[in-house]
């Protein structure tokens, strides 16, 4: 994750396929900061650029408020990931099984 612009949006990369409306669905995220410490922040609005998901968090409107979230990784609650089409899996939902 990192700032672009000035009015505090960040750049996300997906991990998988970036699916705009399920960014487009998060209310809230957590957010797993470089230095370990997790932070909870509410999602304002989210769309796509090229082969990232640009997201703005409330509380942060200038890219000073977004800067401290650079390198992070987003992580959505397991109750709140939105289900997947059939034969399709999360990664957690593949660890630990035998192959």
């Amino acid at each position: 994750m990192k700032v672009r612009g000035v009015q505090g949006e960040v750049k996300v990369v997906p991990f998988a396929e970036a699916s705009i409306p399920r960014y487009q669905a998060l209310r809230r995220v957590f957010i797993l900061l470089p230095s370990g410490e997790v932070v909870v922040r509410e999602v304002a609005e989210a769309r796509r650029s090229k082969d990232a998901i640009l997201i703005r968090f409330a509380g942060c409107e200038t890219s000073e408020a977004a800067r401290p979230l650079v390198g992070g990784v987003i992580q959505i609650p397991e109750s709140e990931v939105p289900p997947l089409p059939k034969g399709q899996f999360y990664h957690f939902d593949l660890l630990g099984l035998k192959v």
